[in-house]
């Protein structure tokens, strides 16, 4: 399963462009879910302009999507091509995210990255976020991976 921060660390090269790399090239059958491709979009869309929230929404309907925009939409969708990243679904399940938020102090994106983790029994999280160290039962991929 891989997190929001490792796309946009290859997406968006920053110091932790070689340790997505890594991960990206020793990941075996990747997957994401859509709320995780959701977070990439947003963030990508609001670096583009400089904005966010309810100033981004009025730009984006004011102009539409930018060439940028555009651009980057079609380099995220040819990433994930190129590196075979596929959807897994979320579960429909609101006790297994409140369980994940109570058991690891996880705030709900988190929380549903690993409830459906558990759900597809994946035991393998790619991230930089250092809430996932507290996992149990699950190989955290980072920065010194």
């Amino acid at each position: 399963m891989i997190d929001a921060n490792v796309f946009l660390s290859y997406l968006f090269p920053s110091d932790k462009l070689e340790a997505a790399k890594r991960i990206f090239r020793s990941v075996n059958d990747p997957v994401t879910i859509l709320d995780v491709l959701e977070e990439v979009v947003y963030i990508g869309i609001s670096m583009n302009h400089g904005s966010k929230g309810f100033k981004l929404k009025g730009e984006i309907i004011k102009n539409g999507l930018s060439e940028m925009d555009m651009l980057f939409l079609g380099n995220l969708r040819a990433f994930l091509d190129e590196y075979g990243i596929r959807l897994v679904e979320t579960p429909n399940d609101l006790e297994a995210i409140l369980e994940a938020m109570t058991e690891y102090l996880l705030l709900p994106s988190d929380a549903l990255i690993v409830a459906s983790c558990r759900h597809h029994r994946i035991t393998l999280i790619a991230t930089f976020d250092s809430d996932f160290k507290r996992l149990k039962n699950f190989e955290i991929l980072g920065e010194e991976s």
